[in-house]
């Protein structure tokens, strides 16, 4: 009910807050020798100057929760040949917040260009191949979400190529 919200959101977002240390840490622990290192790296991301700066917006924290599992499942992917997991990861992400994800994509090319100089990180041409295929049926079994959205977003009068904003329409939506 509506008249609840007031009441859940401290919770919500304690919970949202507890998920994306979790989800991090899951990812940390691989490159750390101790637990408590991947804790602490947790804390650091579910505590980020990010995450409090926009705790205005209900929905910005929800998809910090899933961005850490992109992350794992593309790792697993290359260095244990586990086959799924990222493509869900991408789904997941992709459902969440569609413009947000529009940067953890550009996030992620830029981690596999620096991460495949790696030589220990297996990198090769035939799992590069799998990792491209695995994030288009990602995004093809988001479209569900994505398509919608393109075409509301094509629709809206404000997003218009023809429509700049220029004089008084920089500072007035007429």
């Amino acid at each position: 009910p509506t008249d609840w919200v007031p009441h859940l959101m401290g919770p919500l977002l304690m919970l949202k807050t507890a998920c994306a240390a979790l989800t991090a840490h899951l990812y940390i622990r691989r490159f750390v020798r101790e637990a408590r290192y991947a804790v602490m790296g947790a804390l650091l991301y579910a505590f980020s100057g990010w995450m409090d700066f926009n705790i205005f917006f209900n929905h910005f924290p929800a998809f910090a929760i899933f961005f850490p599992l992109l992350l794992l499942g593309l790792d697993k992917l290359v260095t244990e040949n586990k086959r799924g997991l990222f493509a869900a990861a991408v789904l997941v992400n992709a459902m969440v917040n569609y413009w947000f994800f529009v940067g953890e994509v550009v996030f992620v090319v830029l981690y596999v260009i620096i991460r495949s100089r790696d030589k220990n990180w297996g990198m090769n041409l035939r799992k590069f191949l799998w990792v491209a295929f695995e994030s288009v049926l990602g995004v093809l079994c988001a479209a569900f979400v994505i398509v919608p959205s393109a075409f509301a977003l094509m629709g809206n009068p404000r997003t218009g190529a023809d429509e700049f904003l220029t004089g008084w329409d920089m500072w007035l939506y007429w």
